[in-house]
């Protein structure tokens, strides 16, 4: 289990703010910065081989709707940072799953808000097979022929038609 702490009001990038693109740009940089520095004063920080769960905590002095608090667009730019710092090799399903957005209030947080990130290891039925979604896929799907398109010996009979006119087809 990997857990760092990013310094920050996690309500800065709230969708409800409607913020200029150019501000919220700035703010995603700066989450981003703070996230590698974070990061790179961990002890024993490394990278993810299987499947993790992404929890966050929230620490700030007033409490955020639950909607709000888990929509925060500071939880996608602190993904991304994972990714980047190479802990996970993508943050699509995957590689990760979203865990719990919890929220921490009290006055000790008012001056010195925060978001705690915690990164835990998940056993996973496609993780275990050595498989994964993709090699899942390709096995469920025929080939395609010339120009992305089914061979007509691997298309099913009666496509198109009405299910009583089928029986005839076939």
């Amino acid at each position: 289990m990997i857990t760092f702490e990013v310094f920050g009001d996690a309500n800065e990038l709230s969708w409800n703010k409607r913020s200029h693109w150019r501000k919220v740009h700035s703010l995603k940089k700066q989450w981003r910065e703070r996230a590698r520095l974070s990061l790179a004063l961990t002890p024993g920080v490394e990278p993810v081989q299987g499947r993790v769960r992404v929890s966050y905590i929230l620490r700030r002095g007033r409490r955020l709707d639950p909607d709000n608090a888990a929509s925060t667009g500071v939880l996608k730019v602190l993904l991304d940072s994972i990714v980047e710092a190479g802990l996970l090799k993508d943050d699509t399903l995957l590689y990760c799953t979203r865990g719990e957005v919890t929220q921490e209030v009290g006055k000790q947080y008012r001056e010195c808000p925060s978001v705690v990130v915690i990164l835990e290891e998940i056993e996973d039925a496609r993780t275990q097979e050595g498989g994964g979604l993709q090699e899942e896929r390709a096995e469920e799907s025929p080939a395609p022929g010339k120009k992305g398109r089914v061979p007509a010996g691997d298309r099913p009979k009666g496509r198109g038609l009405p299910k009583h006119d089928q029986e005839v087809a076939g």
